[in-house]
């Protein structure tokens, strides 16, 4: 990063910063259903991987001839990304007097990724070979215009200060394509090498422009009111109702000095809060009309199917969206009201932050099941209105502190309760991720991120009713298996200074919250799941017989028809997903200013880190975090082929010019 900044005139000062990151990636498929860790956790342990062509030519196969060996797809099918991002900031202050100031901030922010993978041609029928190239864009331009009024004294005790501001924000997208199928000569993976190269291109674009303003008033430093005002438009929204406006108030009344407390007493600070404020959220992007796609014919996405893809002989062709736009959307609204205490004791050696909030978002924007018979099988609307309550706590000490050593101590706890306060007229459940089955959904009844799949049938106790046959009774359809909220999350920080040396760590801890291991609905019935390493024992279902009411006492063995039934219900693939994490390790020296002085620059400093080196957890996929859905709603609950967790070593200079 290169930042300068200077004073052009006496009253305009600009600052300037720049960062450009390159980021080449390359190697197999890092998780789904093409990644070597999929296939790895499914291949047979009496047979060799990486041998995977027999001396006569044919194919080493397990699951019956299906699967192919793990390291001929880490070798034959690869992917690669290039990404080259520019990031700019640019800033003019001008000082009008010694109150008020103008201030023009400009920032862009763009990326290109040059993207593709290949799949070679299979040694084995179910695979003709495939290409797919891509060129993926996206900036995003801020400018604020600002007009701040500074320090504006009211006889000896009242001080206003304001701004009053405006912003336009641009946002654009766009990435095209190139996909061959049906290869003709092994390993040689150009686009004029496959029968069929079709080409897509899509594009994005919205706008979204915003005034806003703030009012503060201090009262003898110890009583503060805010207000603050904002108004966007957004071009996703109907042209006729894209304006939405959300304000705040804030109180804060630090009562030490009222009360006349000192820095010489334990308490020497304390600071009482509440807030009141409203936050609007426009739409997704194209929700208010239909949208078309190329069209495309069978399934697809299996091996030698049929499936017909337009263009098809010259011929373009499409088809309207699954989903139906809503021309009506409101955008969302969300309500937050806060209320906290900041005590600061021994001269700063002892903080203390504590809060509670109530949280209500109206009119969320879900896509929500329609009929199959109107031609579609979802309709954006406004469907939901959810409430949050929680706590959240945070202290601060210094244990030690010296001319030339400093130890400084962290922690942060935060507890969350969510409630489905309502859904939209003849919705029940809303999808957030995964299939049809099984799936992490919003349900008026059990609340949000609820695990829904194939469980077993329970009493009024919670107790498993049993067969005669020893085994669970299955539920009739999908029932609630897990939920995927936090009882609580926390982190524990601490930074040791020793003269220029510093030496900082980050420790993460969840608590609680289900994680649906849809992993384990292969890996059991492949026999390659950690717990199948006990087949040949025996298990008695705790629960009661269905047709006696008496507790079971049925004997199963766990032996592969075991398994095999075992693993199809997904209740059984639910996990706690609970963890402490070494999130980073930090160390850091900055040279001494005496040796800094004698270079061009006016500090520098060496950092080394390290990020997820160590975790406890009782996972038995390593890493209740890691997942391949992406990380928005229930994504980051719902676990499936996620790639391996990575641990990271950086170092890097920090230089000011």
């Amino acid at each position: 990063m290169l930042e300068y900044s200077k004073k052009i005139f006496n009253d305009i000062e600009s600052a300037t910063s720049f960062s450009y990151i390159n980021t080449n990636q390359g190697g197999p498929h890092p998780g789904g259903w093409n990644s070597p860790e999929r296939v790895m956790r499914l291949w047979s342990p009496t047979k060799e991987a990486k041998n995977w062509q027999n001396e006569d030519g044919t194919v080493v196969t397990s699951g019956g001839g299906y699967q192919d060996s793990p390291w001929w797809y880490s070798e034959n099918m690869i992917q690669h990304s290039e990404v080259d991002r520019y990031i700019f900031s640019q800033t003019l202050k001008y000082n009008i007097n010694n109150w008020v100031s103008l201030t023009e901030r400009v920032g862009i922010d763009k990326y290109v990724d040059t993207r593709g993978e290949h799949e070679n041609l299979r040694p084995r029928v179910g695979g003709s070979g495939s290409v797919f190239s891509q060129k993926l864009s996206r900036s995003e331009i801020n400018n604020d215009i600002m007009l701040n009024f500074n320090n504006i004294k009211f006889g000896d005790k009242l001080t206003l200060n304001a701004l009053a501001g405006s912003n336009i924000n641009v946002q654009d997208y766009s990435h095209n394509a190139l996909n061959g199928t049906t290869q003709n000569i092994i390993d040689f993976f150009h686009e004029s090498n496959y029968t069929t190269v079709t080409a897509s291109e899509y594009e994005s674009n919205r706008r979204l422009y915003s005034v806003y303003g703030e009012l503060a008033l201090d009262y003898d430093d110890f009583l503060y009111v805010s207000v603050t005002g904002r108004n966007d438009w957004a071009s996703t929204l109907p042209k006729d109702a894209n304006s939405f406006f959300y304000p705040s108030f804030n109180l804060g009344l630090v009562f030490t000095d009222l009360l006349g407390f000192g820095m010489d007493s334990p308490l020497y600070y304390g600071k009482i809060r509440a807030s009141y404020a409203n936050v609007g959220s426009d739409a997704p992007l194209y929700s208010l009309g239909a949208t078309y796609n190329s069209a495309y014919f069978g399934q697809w996405y299996e091996a030698n199917s049929q499936a017909i893809q337009f263009p098809f002989r010259g011929q373009a062709g499409y088809m309207a969206s699954n989903s139906l736009g809503n021309p009506n959307l409101k955008p969302e609204m969300t309500t937050d009201t806060e209320f906290g205490v900041d005590l600061r004791f021994f001269a700063g050696r002892l903080k203390l932050d504590f809060g509670v909030y109530d949280r209500t978002t109206k009119d969320q924007i879900y896509a929500t099941p329609v009929p199959s018979g109107t031609g579609y099988t979802s309709m954006v609307r406004n469907a939901g209105e959810i409430s949050n309550k929680g706590t959240e706590l945070s202290i601060e000490a210094v244990p030690v502190e010296t001319k030339d050593f400093t130890w400084t101590v962290r922690g942060n706890y935060s507890k969350n309760k969510s409630e489905v306060v309502e859904l939209a007229p003849g919705v029940t459940r809303l999808y957030i991720a995964g299939y049809s089955w099984p799936s992490i959904q919003i349900e008026k009844q059990y609340g949000y991120g609820i695990i829904f799949g194939y469980g077993y049938k329970k009493n009024d106790k919670g107790q498993y009713l049993i067969g005669d046959d020893g085994w669970p009774i299955v539920a009739d359809g999908q029932v609630p298996i897990g939920e995927i909220s936090p009882d609580w999350l926390g982190n524990f920080m601490t930074d040791i200074r020793y003269k220029n040396h510093t030496l900082s760590a980050l420790v993460d801890i969840r608590r609680g919250g289900d994680v649906l291991n849809f992993n384990l609905n292969y890996t059991i019935r492949a026999g390659t799941a950690v717990m199948t390493e006990d087949r040949g024992s025996t298990h008695v279902w705790d629960g009661v017989m269905e047709s006696t009411g008496a507790k079971n006492t049925i004997e199963l063995i766990k032996d592969r028809s075991y398994y095999t039934k075992y693993g199809l219900q997904h209740e059984n693939q639910v996990e706690d997903g609970s963890f402490i994490k070494l999130r980073e390790l930090v160390y850091s020296y900055s040279f001494p200013q005496s040796m800094v002085e004698k270079t061009p620059f006016t500090r520098l400093s060496l950092n080394l880190s390290g990020r997820n080196l160590w975790i406890d957890t009782d996972f038995s996929m390593g890493d209740p975090e890691a997942n391949f859905m992406g990380t928005d709603n229930g994504g980051q609950a719902y676990y499936w082929w996620a790639p391996p967790p990575v641990k990271s070593y950086t170092i890097g200079f920090d230089i000011g010019l």
